[in-house]
């Protein structure tokens, strides 16, 4: 039976494991969804295959034992490294492409905040949260706007009485 590695090659799964396990337990859950959080994942291995394999595998060409020695899944080392390279970068502009078609969450549904802001109160008359998100929502752009920051910027956030004006549609 041949083995999977030879060398150093064990570097591979073993890195591997050790990065997946810190960034299971050491970041919170929607971190984790990120493309980006897995191309820097990515790009740290390459940043530990490129130059070990580079280096071990020279040194076993200089020690006239030819070259490739330290391999897994029969690739050399230093290939894993652009591997990961490739993988890492296209993880990061995969994440900041999509980032960019979705654009920032406060910009595509302000009005959502309005919710978010007044579902904590208990004394607004039923409904009185989607009220005010649907007057927002029918306004102009910068109408929304003005409505979520009377909203969050309200003495009582939990009575934005005074907003009725700034959240109706112009």
């Amino acid at each position: 039976m041949k083995l999977v590695w030879s060398g150093m090659g064990f570097v591979v799964p073993v890195l591997a494991g050790l990065l997946l396990i810190v960034t299971m337990l050491g970041l919170d859950s929607h971190v984790k969804d990120d493309l980006w959080v897995w191309g820097a994942m990515a790009l740290v291995m390459a940043a530990v295959t490129l130059p070990l394999g580079l280096f071990v595998n020279s040194a076993s060409r200089r020690g006239g034992r030819g070259g490739g020695q330290h391999h897994f899944m029969y690739l050399p080392l230093q290939y894993w490294g652009g591997l990961f390279v490739v993988a890492g970068i296209g993880l990061v502009s995969a994440d900041l492409i999509m980032g960019q078609m979705d654009g920032p969450a406060e910009e595509a549904a302000p009005c959502a905040a309005i919710g978010e802001t007044l579902a904590e109160c208990t004394g607004l008359p039923p409904g009185g949260a989607a009220m005010l998100q649907s007057m927002c929502e029918a306004g102009s752009p910068e109408g929304q706007r003005a409505c979520v920051a009377c909203v969050r910027g309200a003495s009582d956030p939990c009575n934005p009485s005074g907003c009725m004006q700034a959240c109706r549609p112009q």
